[in-house]
This record gives C-alpha cells, sequence and structure tokens, in this order.
C-alpha cells in the first residue's frame, strides 16, 4: 500500500533560499528539526526539491504502519559522502531502526541503530553532486529480517536472516531523511508497505509530480475572500491569508479541476494535501474528497487541530471510479477537493 509521496517541489521556487513561507515544511512534516537550515535547490527532473544542509536537520513522518516490510524510494544528491550520518532512516517510533549512509568509498553502508550490519562490497557508483535513485526495503524480525538496498533499480546490497529489529515491534512505522555533513538534495519520495494487492515492493526509478486547481467545478460552496474559488487555492508558493476559501458549514465543499499532469508513464497513485486551518473557537474536521466521473469518494475526515496553518493529506491508490489502477486520462478528468465535517 502507498502511505506517503513527495516531489519536494512545493516549498518555494528561489533555489538557495530557504523555503516560504517559513515553517511550510512542518506543516506537512510534524517529525522535523532545524527547518532554518534547508534549503530550496534544482529538482533532479524538473522543478525543485529541497535540501538538508547540516546533520541536525532533519524531516520525517511516524505512524504510517504496522506491516513488517517497508520499502522506501528517494532521490539523493550529495555534495560529499560520509558515514557519519545517515541519510534515509526507519524508526520504531522515537528508536532508530536500519539506516542507510554513504562511505568515502562511494558504497551504500547499512546499519541498524549504530551498528553496521552490510555494506556493498564493491561501489555501487555513488559519486557526489549527481542524482542517484536508492530505495530501501526492509522485512523487520529479530533473526529472520531481510533487507535489500537499490540503486537506480540494481540490487547493491541485500541480506536474509538479519536481525532487523531495533525497536520493540516487529515494524518501522516511520522514516526521517536527513544528511551527511554537508548539503544532501533529496527528490522524489515514496514510502510504502506490503499490504494490499498493489504498490506492496519496489516502484523502481520514481517520479512525483505535483499539479494544481485550474478549473470550477459544479460543486462551489465555500466562500472566496474574492474571484474564483479555484484561483484562490493553486497558488504555486501558499500564501496563507493573502487568498483562500472558508466555510465553517458542515457537508459545505468544494471540488476543483486539476491541471493536466502531462505524462503517460504509470501512476502508482495520488496524494492529495490541503492546507488548513480553524478560524474561530470551533473545531473542525476536513474530508478530501474525490470526483471521478459520476463516482464521488471522500476520507473519513481528519482533525484541523490548529488556528495556525497545517497539511492535511489523503493517499488514493486508485481510480475510485472502478476500482482500477490510475491512467493520466483518468486523473487529467478527476477533480479533487474538500468538505467540512
Amino acid at each position: 500500500m502507498l502511505l506517503w509521496c513527495d516531489s519536494f517541489g512545493n516549498y518555494g521556487t528561489t533555489t538557495n533560499a530557504a523555503p516560504s513561507p517559513a515553517g511550510v515544511i512542518s506543516r506537512k512534516y510534524p517529525v522535523i528539526a532545524n527547518e532554518s537550515v534547508m534549503r530550496i535547490r534544482d529538482g533532479r527532473l524538473s522543478g525543485y526539491a529541497i535540501d538538508v544542509m547540516d546533520s541536525f536537520g532533519y524531516l520525517g513522518k511516524s505512524n504510517l504502519t504496522t506491516n513488517d516490510t517497508v520499502v522506501v524510494g528517494i532521490a539523493v544528491k550529495a555534495a560529499s559522502l560520509s558515514n557519519s550520518f545517515p541519510f534515509l532512516s526507519l524508526y520504531d517510533d522515537a528508536t532508530l531502526g536500519i539506516n542507510l549512509r554513504f562511505t568515502t568509498e562511494g558504497q551504500i553502508e547499512v546499519r541498524r541503530g549504530g551498528t553496521v550490519v552490510l555494506k556493498t562490497s564493491t561501489a555501487a557508483g555513488l559519486t557526489i553532486n549527481n542524482w542517484f535513485y536508492v530505495e530501501l526495503k526492509v522485512k523487520c524480525n529479530s533473526s529472520t529480517g531481510t533487507f535489500e538496498v537499490r540503486v537506480g533499480g540494481v540490487d547493491v546490497c541485500s541480506d536474509t536472516g538479519q536481525n532487523t529489529k531495533a525497536g520493540t515491534h516487529d515494524y518501522h512505522n516511520g522514516f526521517r531523511l536527513s544528511t551527511n555533513l554537508a548539503a544532501c538534495s533529496l527528490c522524489d519520495l515514496y514510502v510504502l508497505d506490503a499490504s494490499g494487492a498493489i504498490n506492496n515492493d519496489f516502484l523502481g526509478n520514481s517520479r512525483v509530480v505535483t499539479i494544481r486547481p485550474n478549473a470550477a467545478t459544479g460543486d462551489v460552496d465555500f466562500t472566496p475572500d474574492s474571484g474564483d474559488n479555484y484561483a484562490r487555492v493553486g497558488e504555486v508558493i501558499c500564501d496563507d491569508d493573502t487568498s483562500y476559501v472558508e466555510s465553517g458549514t458542515s457537508t459545505n465543499k468544494d471540488l476543483y479541476g486539476y491541471a493536466a499532469i502531462g505524462l503517460t508513464a504509470d501512476i502508482a497513485g495520488v496524494m492529495v494535501c490541503t492546507d488548513c486551518r480553524e478560524t474561530d473557537a470551533s473545531s473542525f474536521s476536513i474530508k478530501t474528497v474525490c470526483l471521478s466521473d459520476a463516482t464521488e469518494s471522500a476520507d473519513a475526515g481528519q482533525a484541523i487541530g490548529s488556528t495556525g496553518y497545517v497539511t492535511r493529506s489523503r493517499v488514493i491508490e486508485q481510480d475510485p471510479d472502478g476500482p482500477a489502477t490510475w491512467t493520466h486520462t483518468s486523473l487529467d478528468a478527476a477533480a479533487f477537493g474538500m468538505e467540512v465535517v
């Protein structure tokens, strides 16, 4: 099951500048430290990436799964190679589990906490200032654990019958992305577990593409500060209270048409993100809604819980009108939005 994805291209458009607005990454990643050391960089294929410029900076997500197997894919570009700090770490709650580190020889080192489990016997071909797509698959167990590391789709480090359990549970339920002493750019992230019939194993070299609202639909219940609803929520950089839509009425719903994805590759899933906040003393939840053809699908709703902006997200693995794997045609025709609970 696809659990998470991010292009890291939505936090600013000025390279070498801090993410904008201040604190925008922590809205989506509550597991975070020192956002002030992060910078916007050019993306791997297009757009932008995020750079963690100091070993004390990281971002991540917790409570994603209790499945024993997790797979993570991430594009990385390092300005130096060192095993002092991991660039990708799996966690059991607050306990550091399996993590990956570069070595000065261009290898990838696998550790459980701080203990070296294995590293590639020969150089994985990693070099500084170049993008590489790294994938990690781990089955968590104290004696029958397994792991595999791929670079560009090639197995460069794997083993079975290992102790891959660092915490109290037979699973890793969270991840962190960090750095190793110098700048490390991040792009095109996916996270999944082994549950479900799809998205339960390596996806291979993957790209995460951002599309934004660009058209009105028949469902427009929220009140805009001015103009058309879709135009008030489709900005490239979040402008918070400069342009917005709002509602305090249960069942009020806004749905928007989105820009065409512009690609014909396979689509593993869609993650819809909504920046929102509460504007009075009442507590609100928000549903993320998808309309595909005549089929409407919504999640159970998530509490907003803050008068400061937070990001609420929903992963939609399959086209609800089927269900079936998303195609560029079905995605381009779908509408997405939110509903007040």
